[in-house]
């Protein structure tokens, strides 16, 4: 976060081994060939055809797994999910999740009726998260108590972890300047693509920062 508001450099350690860590997955091959060139419905049908042992991906994707009829039940049945890695020596937890809160509400400081639209607000959060599961099949940003809903068995295991995260991190392209997003973004897929350097990526990333403020 420090790095993402220029308070900080990407230029500190942890990141530059971040990204080398990255590129020791690329050659590990953790990676199906040419999947910096795929789309997210090319990468999803590797894994819904069988081909890839797992699938990175964000909640939005759950139905898919549990709930779509176009997919065979036997094959969402058989689909699990775990949480990413922690580093060996790394500072990171792994009860710090990544992701965005999703919808915002907010309630007009001069509104004749204040009080009972915070009231209504409220109300509307708490049965969010129930509604928004059971109806939409999305993954709210309030904990949900899954033993008074009939849900999928991924749905459970994934809110029960959730219920345990100790923190949410915005996606770092949604925290940063337009520019700088885009210059992050294009340096992510450079450093899959093995097409820029650990040292390179930390300082593009600064030099973008820098000149977003």
């Amino acid at each position: 976060t420090h790095a993402f508001s220029g308070a900080g450099s990407f230029k500190d350690e942890g990141l530059v081994k971040a990204a080398a860590e990255v590129q020791s997955l690329v050659d590990s091959n953790a990676f199906i060939k040419g999947f910096n060139g795929l789309s997210n419905e090319e990468a999803k049908s590797e894994f819904l055809n069988e081909k890839a042992a797992m699938y990175m991906m964000g909640t939005w994707e759950l139905p898919n797994f549990t709930t779509n009829e176009d997919i065979p039940q036997e094959f969402r049945d058989s689909v699990g999910f775990f949480k990413f890695p922690t580093v060996d020596g790394g500072k990171g937890n792994i009860d710090s999740w990544v992701g965005g809160p999703g919808v915002g509400l907010f309630v007009a400081e001069n509104s004749k009726v204040k009080e009972e639209a915070k009231a209504f607000v409220e109300y509307f959060v708490t049965k969010w998260g129930d509604q928004s599961v059971t109806g939409a099949g999305v993954i709210p940003a309030t904990k949900v108590d899954t033993a008074s809903l009939q849900l999928p068995q991924l749905y459970i295991d994934l809110f029960n972890e959730m219920n345990q995260a100790s923190s949410i991190t915005l996606f770092a392209d949604v925290q940063l300047q337009a520019n700088a997003a885009e210059t992050h973004l294009n340096m992510i897929q450079a450093l899959f693509g093995k097409e820029t350097t650990p040292e390179k990526f930390s300082e593009e990333h600064d030099t973008a920062v820098s000149q977003g403020k």
